[in-house]
């Protein structure tokens, strides 16, 4: 026989919705799920959700994708503390970050998640005494993971330990073991930027826990198993947003996910790496090698050079000098300088013809 279940009350979402409110925590589904938990109730994400809409008068509801969302009371103003902020005045406490060196060393791991181990942290005398909201709490652990380096996740991601222990402290320390030397890392750059074009183009926008299963290292290997590590990055989030991948990628927030979306107007174009060496030539030497970047500022000072005519006379008025010979003349001397000073003047014409 089976054993029947009451349906979701409103008054317990109601309340739990309300504690948050007090604690300025933004009661997000698993907050209030959790909440409603601590007060013996169980429920499902989805049985929230029902009774949630079930009352508009009551609650609002937004972002409801995969079981995830955020809710609030129609009637009450919420003051929430940003917890993906990386600013706050706590960051100059100096004392609160000692103790909690000290707290995480000496427990040796805490509750893997925010929200449970800022209520951990809520139990002790020393944090009680500071009359902080579990809100504040929360920020804290998140600033403690992303800022101080005094939180770290271990290996399975279940729990939080010193940092020292962490995953991301053994990332680190395989970085500087692995990292490839400049010339193969050049090369690895190059492929991964293929890569990634290969992906947005098959994809348009792609997971950022998906783009390894998509073949974002493919054809890249070592003696080690190939990742972000061997490309001298502790975080493939790190990776994605290196000036390397700039104007081809970028990873963004879309429905409380992140993902790689591409910059690029056109990805079928080829798009030119990253200190690209250009063979332009000019008027004095039959072949000069200039990086791409330096090209676009000879562009913006050929502009802006003044536009002199033959037999134009030096003067205080006229920096131009007329030549004896047809401007465009290509000449055997040497090209004029100016002492102290490495200017190449070059007709924004050539310059772009070459590109």
């Amino acid at each position: 026989m089976s054993r029947h279940v009451a349906p979701l009350a409103v008054d317990p979402v109601l309340q739990a919705i309300l504690s948050l409110y007090g604690d300025q925590v933004k009661p997000e589904a698993r907050i209030v799920k959790k909440r409603l938990e601590e007060h013996g109730i169980r429920s499902t994400v989805q049985e929230l959700s029902a009774v949630l809409r079930a009352n508009p008068a009551l609650f609002w509801l937004d972002g409801e994708t995969e079981g995830k969302w955020i809710a609030g009371l129609r009637e009450l103003k919420g003051h929430f503390v940003d917890v993906a902020s990386k600013e706050d005045d706590v960051l100059q406490d100096a004392e609160l970050w000692w103790w909690l060196d000290g707290f995480v060393k000496a427990c040796r791991s805490l509750p893997g998640g925010r929200y449970e181990c800022a209520r951990e942290l809520q139990q002790q005398h020393f944090i009680r005494d500071r009359n902080l909201s579990l809100g504040k709490l929360c920020h804290i652990v998140q600033l403690a993971l992303d800022v101080r380096s005094i939180f770290g996740f271990n290996v399975k991601g279940n729990a939080i330990v010193p940092f020292e222990k962490s995953k991301s402290a053994s990332k680190q320390q395989r970085c500087t073991a692995n990292k490839l030397p400049e010339r193969k890392l050049a090369k690895a750059w190059g492929l991964l930027r293929r890569n990634v074009q290969r992906m947005l183009l098959e994809e348009g926008t792609v997971s950022l826990s998906e783009v390894k299963k998509r073949g974002l290292f493919a054809g890249l290997s070592g003696e080690e198993p190939f990742d972000e590590t061997t490309m001298g990055f502790p975080m493939l989030l790190s990776l994605l947003k290196d000036e390397h991948l700039q104007g081809l990628c970028k990873v963004e927030h879309l429905d409380g996910k992140l993902t790689v979306i591409t910059a690029c107007v056109d990805l079928q174009a080829p798009l030119p790496r990253p200190g690209a060496v250009v063979s332009v030539p000019v008027l004095w030497a039959p072949v000069t090698l200039l990086p791409v970047s330096v090209l676009w500022s000879l562009q913006v000072q050929a502009e802006d050079e003044p536009q002199c005519t033959p037999r134009t006379v030096r003067s205080a008025a006229s920096p131009c000098q007329a030549p004896d010979r047809s401007p465009w003349t290509p000449s055997t001397a040497a090209p004029p300088s100016t002492p102290g000073s490495s200017r190449v003047s070059t007709p924004s014409s050539l310059l772009f013809q070459f590109l």
